[in-house]
């Protein structure tokens, strides 16, 4: 299921800004390394089946970087990935490719993590009385990507919102008494 492409506020901007001068703008192996006027294209793939996400974030990152570098995108947010698919491609200024690529993979593999397993969790809910619901525990200054994140993977909405009935969080659960009864209690209710 495709949903609407992630959205990146300044907050998350900041972020990225952040992690691409951590990479250090000015990379001496690349500098040093790479001519200038070296060009390269490289695709961007899956490792893994999933759920696409984060891949609208990717040219607001490249913009914040200010490389010359130009994304092709293959896939949309919310798509579906079987291991090797090409999700874009990145042309341009191979010190620019080199620069951006880590934050890139980075973001990418973290929210399309947040999809894939919210896939998982809806389809282990599918027919049941159940629902699955993002969470505000995030990476601070991510909050938002994520939640969109577990949107590509087809959540319901957010926890604040979940108007619908009783829900916990099954980290609450861990190391408790309570955890094998209430776990016997939400099989015989069918959850």
């Amino acid at each position: 299921m495709t949903q609407p492409a992630l959205k990146l506020d300044a907050f998350v901007q900041s972020t990225a800004l952040r992690a691409l001068i951590e990479r250090a703008r000015d990379d001496i192996t690349s500098r040093l390394l790479v001519p200038e006027s070296a060009r390269a294209t490289a695709r961007i793939a899956a490792r893994r089946t999933g759920v696409l996400a984060g891949l609208a974030v990717a040219p607001m990152v490249i913009d914040v970087y200010g490389c010359d570098v130009q994304l092709a995108p293959h896939k949309r947010d919310g798509d579906p990935l079987m291991t090797g698919d090409v999700v874009g491609t990145l042309s341009g200024s191979l010190r620019g490719i080199l620069a951006v690529e880590r934050v890139l993979l980075n973001l990418l593999t973290h929210l399309s993590g947040i999809a894939t397993l919210t896939a998982a969790d809806v389809a282990e809910v599918a027919g049941k009385s159940a629902d699955i619901y993002d969470t505000r525990k995030t990476i601070p200054r991510l909050r938002d990507l994520a939640q969109q994140a577990a949107a590509c993977g087809g959540h319901r909405g957010s926890a604040g919102a979940a108007a619908a009935g009783p829900g916990f969080a099954d980290t609450a659960l861990e190391d408790t008494q309570a955890q094998p009864v209430l776990t016997d209690d939400l099989r015989r209710a069918d959850v």
